[in-house]
């Protein structure tokens, strides 16, 4: 059996560059969950096969190259890369990428035609799905597994009348890919009701932590300025003026409220930052420095609610680096994070704002050696139950059920 990851991870060798040439948000998280997967592989089994086109936003409003990073190949210490280049013009970016991936899985499926070859896809990509079916059409010794970790209809909530008309065109025709899959791996349970069409096996991984992230650990913040930390996307439907409002509530001057990301409330947020100098608005910082930061917070916060259809298909990948940070997490419940987390995080019940700003008052005012207890804890939790080798355990039983029942 060989195993080949049709990704979009940001190459070490091109990091740098890559954040130099991006405008606006750099998909952070999914690089984060993409490289975890590989390690996860890698400690289970052997060095994976990646073939890779990052996953850039596209030129000329959202990156400032036509072109991707050159191709090359390169040995890394857990997967082998081989990064392909392709034209990354608006529009134009979707046929390349196809066309570039479905070329190099037809290479690779002639070189390894004598074996099974699994192909892992990460995110629901038009592009690497139909590269994939295509090339399976012509070789049988290939299977597809799509990890998704989004659904498209809720990746954005721009509801202009030729997007929404794009969206149902992309998504009848995903529709029609998705039969071809063999098994799909899910963050949330929901997520296989809407993809599965043909009692295809999954499995449910909501996420992956590596540990080296963030090493060396950091003990807990004993200042007395109380940071309380937000890092993601800065847009409405996540609730974040509510937590603005939240921080503009309470009656007190002993914490500061950082926000770190982008998202159509920045520039509310930088405007009420100039009124209130409790609240920061910090910008966009390589996810090295975020998770840096959070470990040095007194609290970290997410006030996304459940009340939304979209959380049901969603796990919010900050969830698991919160908790691994050590330090105490408060979240409102949603039906996409298993019950397990619960245990280990600050939790209202219900809803409600007020019950958001009340507990975060009384969070303000526990004994330090409580909300460490509770840092820790969580932390564990994550290292020794969500870490790589763990979670790809489960993709790789997926993988022999498939195997075994072709």
């Amino acid at each position: 059996m060989k195993i080949v990851c049709l990704m979009g991870i940001l190459p070490d060798l091109y990091y740098d560059e890559i954040l130099a040439n991006s405008r606006g948000a750099v998909e952070f998280a999914a690089d984060a969950l993409q490289k975890s997967i590989i390690a996860g592989l890698s400690e289970n089994l052997k060095k994976p096969d990646v073939i890779n086109l990052p996953y850039l936003r596209p030129w000329p409003k959202q990156y400032k190259k036509i072109f991707s990073p050159p191709s090359f190949i390169e040995e890394c210490n857990t997967y082998v890369l081989n990064n392909k280049q392709f034209l990354n013009i608006t529009g134009l970016n979707l046929l390349d990428r196809y066309r570039v991936a479905y070329n190099a899985l037809i290479k690779y499926c002639k070189k390894n035609s004598s074996e099974d070859v699994i192909v892992l896809i990460y995110a629901i990509s038009t592009p690497f799905i139909k590269a994939a079916v295509d090339a399976k059409k012509r070789f049988s010794n290939l299977k597809i597994i799509l990890i998704a970790p989004d659904l498209p209809e809720y990746m954005s909530d721009d509801d202009g009348i030729l997007r929404s008309y794009l969206k149902r065109i992309n998504n009848r025709l995903l529709e029609s890919f998705y039969r071809s899959i063999d098994g799909f791996v899910v963050l949330t349970k929901y997520m296989a009701d809407r993809l599965i069409s043909n009692n295809q096996p999954f499995v449910v991984v909501e996420g992956i932590y590596n540990p080296s992230d963030n090493e060396p650990y950091k003990p807990f913040n004993k200042s007395n300025k109380k940071l309380i930390i937000y890092t993601g996307t800065l847009d409405r439907r996540y609730n974040v003026m509510d937590l603005i409002e939240t921080a503009r509530w309470l009656n007190r001057d002993d914490f500061v409220l950082e926000l770190y990301g982008t998202g159509d409330t920045q520039q509310e947020i930088i405007e009420i930052s100039r009124t209130d100098h409790r609240i920061k608005y910090c910008g966009i910082i390589p996810r090295k420095e975020i998770l840096c930061r959070q470990q040095q917070a007194f609290l970290l916060v997410n006030p996304r609610k459940g009340n939304m259809e979209f959380t049901k298909y969603s796990f919010p990948s900050k969830t698991m680096e919160y908790l691994a940070s050590g330090t105490p997490t408060l979240i409102n419940r949603m039906e996409g994070i298993p019950k397990e987390y619960y245990k280990y995080c600050f939790c209202p019940d219900s809803d409600e704002n007020i019950k958001f700003t009340q507990l975060l008052n009384q969070i303000l005012d526990m004994d330090i050696d409580v909300l460490k207890k509770i840092g820790d804890d969580a932390r564990n939790f994550i290292l020794t139950q969500k870490n790589p080798k763990v979670q790809t355990h489960k993709i790789l039983e997926l993988i022999t059920n498939i195997l075994n029942h072709k």
